[in-house]
């Protein structure tokens, strides 16, 4: 794996956040000074996604320099921007200037919410500007990363299913070529949405905020965009969600 940079030692820890909107807290016990992690947590479509970055930026320390290694004090050390973040992304650094000293610990945490259609891989690169003084000269220069894969993925079909609040719907007919009806428990008659999965578990579908006017405990849904498969639908009313499988012919 590569370094950020040969320069200095960054350490990297991704940890859980609690909110976008606090200043994030370096993390106190990361142990020896190398890159950590190689892949970050993925981010889930729909959910806000909050990773705190720690750094450790050490004081003094052996840089490859001209035709050789050479001894180095550190100034500080400055996280300029992260290339390849999916839109919406953003960072947000402890202190807020994202400059950290030689011998100090620093953040920056990575927050944003993405969508279906943003389901994928990224390749995040992270460009740094160190100040340091070899010989009592005062050099920088901006080295950069891109060993971190960033992954979003949709809501898990499997996770969805098992929840307690899930309620079993009957759908038919099923293989349907296009339309079919879906049977509705009492408490879901009023507004609801319609999400249509695939079976990697990616939203292909969706119908929103549909109003149930005539009060009818029987929907029909139009699937005929769709490609043959096997699809799982899931219903939303309020607080309530049901679900069930189709077979698309």
């Amino acid at each position: 794996m590569k370094k950020i940079y040969t320069l200095i030692i960054v350490l990297l820890t991704v940890s859980q956040f609690q909110s976008a909107y606090a200043q994030c807290t370096p993390d106190q016990n990361i142990g020896n000074a190398t890159l950590y992690p190689a892949v970050l947590p993925f981010a889930t479509s729909g959910v806000q996604y909050n990773q705190v970055l720690t750094f450790r930026i050490p004081t003094d320390t052996i840089i490859t320099f001209g035709a050789g290694n050479v001894n180095a004090h550190i100034d500080s050390t400055k996280l300029l921007y992260i290339k390849g973040m999916p839109a919406g992304f953003g960072k947000q650094c402890n202190p807020s200037n994202c400059t950290f000293n030689g011998g100090t610990l620093g953040c920056a945490l990575l927050t944003g919410t993405a969508d279906s259609t943003m389901i994928g891989s990224y390749t995040i690169t992270l460009y740094v500007q160190t100040f340091f003084k070899v010989g009592g000269s005062p050099l920088n220069r901006i080295d950069s990363n891109s060993d971190y894969v960033f992954k979003i993925k949709s809501v898990g079909i499997y996770e969805l299913i098992n929840k307690n609040d899930i309620h079993p719907l009957k759908i038919y007919p099923n293989p349907s070529k296009g339309i079919a009806s879906i049977e509705l428990t009492d408490d879901m008659l009023n507004n609801y949405e319609v999400i249509v999965y695939d079976i990697f578990g990616k939203e292909v579908l969706t119908k929103h905020a549909v109003e149930n006017t005539q009060l009818s405990n029987t929907i029909k849904f139009d699937f005929g965009e769709l490609s043959k498969g096997l699809y799982i639908i899931t219903v939303k009313s309020q607080n309530k969600i049901g679900t069930c499988r189709l077979i698309r012919e």
